[in-house]
Formats: C-alpha cells, sequence, structure tokens
C-alpha cells in the first residue's frame, strides 16, 4: 500500500503484521521464610526440570532444609505440580491459586444458558464453596451446567469452557 502526500510516496502498510516474532516464557519463583516480608525471585526460561531446579535453588535461599515445609501456590499447570513433587517430595503442600480457578469458572458459567443476574450468583456460589475446598462439589455444578446446554456444532467439535474448566478442576 502506498499514500500520496505533498507529491511524496510513503509505505503504509503496517510493518507489525508483517514482521515474525517469536517469544518465551520466563517462570518466575517468589520464596520467603515464615513471618518475614523479605522475598527471594528466581526466574527460569526452559523445561519444568529447570523450573523446577530453580524452585529449590530459591527456597535453599531463604533457608529450606530437610525439615522444611514448603507451602506452594501457582497456576494449576499439571507440570508445575509435578515439580513441586519433585523437587520437595512430601515436605510440600501445593495449592492452585484463586484467581486462577475464577477465570476457568467465569468463562464456564459466561457459555452457559443462565441470564446474567443467575451467573453472578453461580459464581460467587462456587467461589464460596472452593473457599471450603470442596472441588468436587463445584465439578459437580459445571456437570450440571453442562447438561442444562445444548452445545452448537462448533462447540461439539471444540472443548467448550464448561468441559475444560471441568477438566482443570478434576487435574
Amino acid at each position: 500500500k502506498t499514500k500520496e502526500l505533498e507529491g511524496i510516496t510513503a509505505d503504509t502498510t503496517d510493518k507489525r503484521k508483517l514482521r515474525n516474532c517469536h517469544w518465551k516464557e520466563i517462570r518466575l519463583c517468589i520464596t520467603r521464610a515464615p513471618e518475614s516480608v523479605e522475598t527471594y525471585y528466581g526466574i527460569a526460561l526452559g523445561e519444568p526440570h529447570l523450573v523446577g531446579s530453580m524452585m529449590l535453588d530459591c527456597a535453599k535461599h531463604k533457608g529450606y532444609g530437610d525439615n522444611t515445609h514448603v507451602h506452594a501456590i501457582a497456576d494449576g499447570a499439571t507440570w508445575i505440580a509435578d515439580q513441586y513433587e519433585d523437587q520437595f517430595g512430601t515436605n510440600h503442600r501445593f495449592h492452585v491459586d484463586f484467581f486462577h480457578v475464577c477465570e476457568y469458572l467465569a468463562a464456564a458459567v459466561n457459555s452457559s444458558t443462565l441470564d446474567k443476574i443467575q451467573r453472578g450468583e453461580w459464581l460467587e456460589k462456587q467461589k464460596e464453596i472452593l473457599r471450603q475446598s470442596k472441588i468436587e462439589t463445584v465439578v459437580g455444578m459445571l456437570e450440571k451446567l453442562k447438561q442444562d446446554r445444548q452445545p452448537s456444532t462448533q462447540e461439539k467439535e471444540e472443548r467448550g469452557a464448561i468441559e475444560i474448566a471441568i477438566h482443570y478442576l478434576k487435574e
């Protein structure tokens, strides 16, 4: 595409759309000792085992030892939970962060047949149930949403938001 302005021809093609981009995910780990506000940060690129090693190094930097219990919070990616298991064995407890779970629940209920008010009420109820660690109950409520909904042909070909949320919570 060209644009002529006062006798000057300029190329107006949006070059951002033509460039080839590559990205890498940066994995971040934050550790701190109990009763402390001082934090130590670790950053890793690469395979899960490298990230796991970085998590262990961060914990050691803040005083981790054989009798230390690690409280881990992360998104629900299976590889993260696996790395905590590999690095800390039985000396850890892994929790999926609340925000990520709520994102999946919101997407699921927004694809349901409930109206806007019912969706908000449903989501708040599920959040309260999650705060009580009753994951199976929330999965059951998602299954009910799924049964109440008639998926379109396109959704049958793709996994719908409700099915994705169920899978996420089950994992």
